[in-house]
């Protein structure tokens, strides 16, 4: 019986803490709704029922913006909390601008009631600057963030990534994430062999007697590594830590350092599908190869070719996370040129 009741009692604490912020917004929004609705009942009292129904927006704008004064939740790691802290300091400043350009309305109308017209004009002038200003904080808090040390800018985004890791993946055994991997941290690859010695042979990902137009193929000549998008056009891929090749190049093409074989879409009735992606030397992607008709062997093939380390993920499981995923553990900086394949 005793266990019966723990259950009990801890299903309905986790009841109450989910729906405790609905319950007191309801409530803190009823007076609110009570001044929208007095009525002072004498024909020649319209200021006075305007300064009644403007004081009720003061009680909606705090029962809308109530949880930003919540505070982050415990179960997050440290990191996640400073930021989430940080970005809810700014929401706050921008909060009690708003509010406070609600009470400078209801003052307007308190002295335009008691005839009292400068002091009027006053409280208006204030709460239309104060209204102006209140999405200034908000809109501050990314541009002071960079000025925090990188590190713990760094450690942030490892663990957003753990996160997105761990909502893909809601299973008993999740995957073994490693923040020491990639940009920002990665689970550990199904596949991977590291980079090495390039080879003078050839290689491609697609067979000469099967490049058809449309297409875009990955190839290594025994010198350079280079891509053809569907229209046919070659552009050189500069190798990180080797001279710049000769060749047609693309200037949104970095160094490569790493391919990586996503596949993904295992819904029912979804048909499979992978993408190849290139990433710099810090993990970031530049290149994306989209709807593979080549298989992940041809595209580890040229990667051995050509010195670069690959890696194969299996994101089958992220299903509509797939998106977030990705951006989350192979990030891009800049543009990343894409192509059908």
């Amino acid at each position: 019986m005793s266990n019966t009741w723990s259950v009990l009692a801890a299903g309905c604490e986790r009841r109450w803490r989910r729906y405790r912020w609905w319950l007191l917004q309801v409530l803190v929004g009823v007076p609110g709704v009570v001044l929208l609705a007095h009525r002072t009942g004498t024909p020649d009292s319209g200021p006075l029922s305007k300064l009644w129904h403007d004081s009720s927006g003061v009680f909606f704008v705090l029962a809308a913006t109530l949880r930003v004064w919540r505070a982050p939740e415990e179960g997050l790691p440290d990191p996640l909390r400073i930021r989430e802290l940080h970005r809810k300091v700014f929401l706050r400043a921008g909060t009690v601008l708003l509010l406070g350009a609600t009470l400078g309305l209801v003052a307007d109308r308190y002295f335009t009631w008691q005839r009292h017209d400068p002091t009027a004009r006053t409280a208006s002038l204030c709460a239309v600057l104060l209204l102006f200003a209140s999405p200034v904080p908000p809109l501050l808090d990314p541009l002071v963030w960079r000025l925090w040390p990188e590190p713990l800018r760094r450690s942030v985004r490892v663990a957003r990534a753990a996160e997105e890791t761990g909502k893909a993946f809601p299973f008993a055994n999740p995957l073994s994430f490693d923040p020491d991997r990639g940009a920002f941290g990665r689970p550990k690859p199904v596949y991977e062999h590291p980079g090495g010695k390039p080879s003078r042979t050839a290689c491609s990902t697609r067979a000469k007697n099967r490049r058809k137009p449309g297409r875009s193929t990955l190839h290594w000549d025994g010198r350079r590594l280079a891509v053809s998008d569907p229209k046919g056009h070659t552009s050189t891929i500069p190798i990180a830590g080797r001279p710049a090749p000769s060749g047609p190049s693309d200037p949104r093409l970095r160094p490569a350092a790493e391919l990586v074989w996503l596949s993904h879409g295992s819904r029912p009735y979804q048909s499979r599908g992978a993408t190849l992606l290139l990433l710099d030397a810090d993990g970031y992607r530049f290149l994306a190869l989209t709807g593979m008709t080549f298989s992940a062997n041809a595209a580890a093939q040229v990667a051995r070719a050509a010195g670069l380390a690959f890696a194969s993920y299996d994101l089958g499981y992220a299903n509509e996370t797939y998106s977030a995923l990705l951006n989350r553990l192979f990030p891009r900086r800049g543009r990343v040129v894409t192509l059908n394949s």
